[in-house]
């Protein structure tokens, strides 16, 4: 339970700042965009969280938290293809006339993101069902005396997978 108290502490330090740039940037765009990142990362770390307080709550309801935690490395994707697309139509003045441009503004659109909003959404429906996560699993761990749960993946866990490791994708690009 302590190594779930200190995960959850740890995710709401994202927000703290957040809120922070938020105020600083008079609450512009980039802001709001940033803000929305800081909020996926947080519901990131408390997901990861929730996994550990194996006897605080029953493991049903640490199921069920978990599943509707995974919205934030979920939604995690079009967020930040949204701070992405936010910071090249704003914030790129120096190169609106080059080529390179022209080649950004094609690949981040708002059917682009919109089209991400949608996938993104499915996903997260699917994992829950059982064709994405299935149930948890109690690992024991006898050097420390505590437990924690491990998620137990359905067939269709690949496609979170994918979705995901798209996340380096954006980094990249970005």
């Amino acid at each position: 339970m302590i190594i779930g108290l200190f995960v959850a502490i740890i995710g709401i330090i994202p927000m703290v700042l957040a809120i922070s740039v938020r105020k600083i940037y008079n609450q512009s765009e980039v802001s709001y965009a940033l803000l929305l990142y800081m909020l996926a990362i947080s519901l990131w770390q408390l997901d990861v969280a929730i996994l550990y307080f194996d006897g605080i709550f029953s493991k049903e309801t640490v199921f069920w938290v978990f599943k509707i935690l995974r919205m934030g490395p979920t939604f995690m994707i079009p967020i930040v293809f949204y701070l992405a697309y936010v910071l090249i139509k704003k914030h790129t003045t120096n190169i609106k006339n080059k080529a390179i441009y022209r080649y950004l503004i094609s690949i981040f659109n708002k059917k682009v993101l919109s089209f991400l909003i949608i996938w993104s959404t499915l996903i997260y429906i699917i994992n829950m069902t059982g064709f994405g996560i299935v149930g948890l699993e109690e690992i024991e761990i006898p050097s420390i005396g505590s437990a924690y749960y491990y998620p137990q993946y359905g067939p269709l866990h690949i496609l979170y997978i994918f979705h995901t490791g798209s996340f380096l994708l954006f980094v990249i690009l970005h």
